[in-house]
């Protein structure tokens, strides 16, 4: 969206700008527009779901896991199941080994909530070329 009044203040340096350009601030908001111009609010963006009416927020899942030695970075990825909201994290290693996966899981189930566990965790390799943000 973008405003004249959008806030303006310091960010600090460790953190990004939710400035996406001057004057337009990245609300995470989604709508649908008719015919005429008029915004419709269908929802926000978040890195949160609800999982069995408790809140998981996902990048403290990701940072748990990428707090594992061994873990060079994790990505998450949310659907449906029977009308209940899942995910999946995937785990990119040097070494991916059965016992490695194992070793993951298990920390991260002693580490999260019953309701913060992923659905899924898959250990991929790394590449050492590969970009993330």
């Amino acid at each position: 969206m973008e405003s004249s009044t959008v806030l303006r203040r310091r960010v600090p340096d460790d953190q990004s700008s939710p400035l996406v350009a001057p004057g337009t601030i990245a609300t995470g908001d989604l709508f649908t527009i008719d015919e005429d111009g008029y915004h419709y609010i269908q929802g926000r963006l978040s890195d949160s779901i609800i999982v069995n009416g408790e809140k998981v927020w996902l990048p403290s899942v990701r940072a748990a896991a990428e707090a594992i030695p061994g873990v060079r970075r994790s990505t998450s990825r949310v659907h449906a199941e029977n009308g209940e909201h899942r995910y999946e994290l995937d785990v990119y290693v040097d070494q991916p080994s059965p016992a490695l996966a194992a070793d993951i899981k298990r920390t991260l189930y002693r580490l999260l909530l019953r309701n913060e566990r992923p659905h899924r965790i898959t250990v991929r390799p790394a590449r050492t070329t590969e970009w993330h943000k």
